[in-house]
């Protein structure tokens, strides 16, 4: 089975559940009554399948490059941790504001010329599509001073 990601936007407050009262904040894998599931309240983004040839187009950086951030680093979030199903990690407000930078100054024809590269195929419309979609994500969590969770799982 392939592995999934959704992007949360978080503010203090949501992270503050998440240590403290794992169960009533982001959802644990296989969760479905979990607080997000039910109400909504939190902003999220759903990549599915396509964070790898995203994570490849953005130029399959590293944990330390702000560009790495679908595939690692951050803090580990750990309602979201099962192992080898499920994963989260968390990025401060100030790091989703150099990730966003880094994607702003990322041109679309990088982005389209990494994807047609990628060993995971994804349609250069459709990575294009999800790069703004991300992109405008960020620009949200930024504006409102807000981290970002990503969750990835299978």
């Amino acid at each position: 089975m392939a592995t999934k990601c959704t992007v949360f936007s978080v503010g203090d407050a949501d992270l503050d559940e998440v240590v403290d009262q794992p169960d009533t904040s982001l959802p644990r894998y296989e969760d479905l009554t979990s607080r997000i599931a039910v109400t909504a309240q939190t902003p999220m983004l759903e990549l599915g399948v396509n964070w790898q040839p995203l994570h490849f187009a953005f130029g399959d950086h590293a944990a330390v490059h702000p560009l790495g951030f679908l595939a690692a680093g951050g803090e580990a979030v750990p309602a979201l941790d099962d192992g080898e199903h499920s994963s989260g990690r968390y990025f401060a407000p100030a790091r989703v504001k150099e990730i966003l930078d880094a994607l702003q100054r990322t041109p679309d024809r990088d982005v389209a010329s990494n994807l047609a590269a990628s060993p995971t195929k994804l349609d250069a419309v459709d990575g294009l599509r999800l790069f703004d979609l991300l992109t405008e994500f960020l620009v949200d969590a930024a504006a409102t001073n807000r981290g970002i969770v990503v969750h990835r799982f299978r």
